[in-house]
């Protein structure tokens, strides 16, 4: 293989690339979209010349929500179970922007795509396995050899495949934000609960009182069953929940009632300290789920006050992006 490979960018793949970007709110996020996109495409038409397997579908960054919220361009492999990054450089840069939030050990490496300004070529340049500083150099990117040798000397384990597909289809969308434990140190106990418990009835208040009073963790945990197990009321339900998911240590979070919380810090993308905050739950004797969706400010001030930016609209869609609410 050469040391560098040419890609030839079709109109179908500007036109893709187009369509992603058009959802964005604003121009530099859209571009980031669009070439993150295009990027993606050259990779994969590699990859089909290659004969080795790629799903775009699977991936984060062809995930409407994921385009909204992170700056990814990942493709999956499925024979290897896992994703190459695929980064944007342009010609006059140096270095390439490989943000914090995307780097993991996780991933089976990084390759470094070069967009010309007609977005008619795309240069691949290198690759490398890992990656801990978000401006690596050119002079570090390693010969797409080396891609094909990380891929050669990866082996298979299909029982733990099935598992990782398992584990994914039961909480898929952990990949995509950090734990809301990361957020501990800014938000206040008092806070959480406080978000959750506009227009709660008295019984509610009484339950989470006597809660609060007891000292055992495990009356506390019975005490927090007791509701969920017993309301008919999707606030109550969730509160109570959203209790037991604070008082469970990471370990215990298996726990059938208990939520999956996950959250996202959005300060680098809307420009203001908010975090989105989602959250899925079983419903006892019952075959439907509880979904929370959230925002909140980050910092303790506005923490406080309950500060919202006042344009600030929450819109949720479908799959075909059909406003759902």
């Amino acid at each position: 293989m050469t040391d560098t490979i040419t890609i030839e960018l079709t109109n179908e793949h500007r036109a893709q690339a187009y369509i992603f970007a058009k959802n964005q709110k604003t121009p530099d996020r859209a571009k980031e979209v669009y070439e993150n996109t295009l990027a993606i495409l050259a990779i994969k038409n590699l990859l089909d010349n290659l004969g080795i397997n790629n799903d775009l579908s699977q991936g984060f960054s062809w995930n409407f929500l994921g385009q909204q919220i992170g700056n990814i361009a990942d493709l999956y492999l499925p024979d290897f179970d896992g994703f190459v990054e695929c980064r944007v450089i342009h010609k006059t840069e140096s270095k390439c922007h490989i943000p914090q939030d995307i780097q993991s050990d996780d991933k089976l490496g990084y390759l470094f795509v070069e967009l010309d300004e007609t977005y008619k070529t795309a240069e691949i340049l290198g690759f490398i396995e890992q990656v801990s500083v978000s401006e690596l150099p050119r002079s570090y990117f390693q010969s797409l050899d080396r891609f094909l040798e990380k891929l050669e000397s990866r082996p298979v384990n299909i029982s733990e495949l099935v598992k990782r597909h398992l584990e994914t289809i039961k909480s898929g969308f952990r990949d995509w934000i950090s734990d809301i434990q990361n957020l501990g140190n800014i938000i206040k106990d008092e806070y959480q609960l406080s978000m959750v418990t506009r227009g709660r009835t008295i019984r509610t208040k009484e339950i989470i009182t006597r809660f609060r009073q007891m000292e055992d963790p495990t009356d506390q945990e019975a005490s927090l069953i007791q509701v969920i197990e017993t309301t008919q009321d999707n606030n109550e339900l969730w509160e109570a929940g959203e209790n037991l998911w604070q008082l469970l240590s990471k370990q215990k979070r298996q726990h059938p009632y208990c939520p999956i919380i996950v959250a996202k810090d959005l300060s680098d993308i809307l420009h203001y300290p908010l975090a989105l905050m989602v959250g899925i739950m079983n419903k006892p004797h019952s075959d439907k789920m509880l979904i929370m969706i959230r925002v909140f400010p980050l910092e303790s001030e506005q923490l406080l006050k309950d500060l919202l930016p006042q344009d600030l609209k929450l819109t949720i869609t479908d799959l075909i992006e059909n406003v759902l609410s």
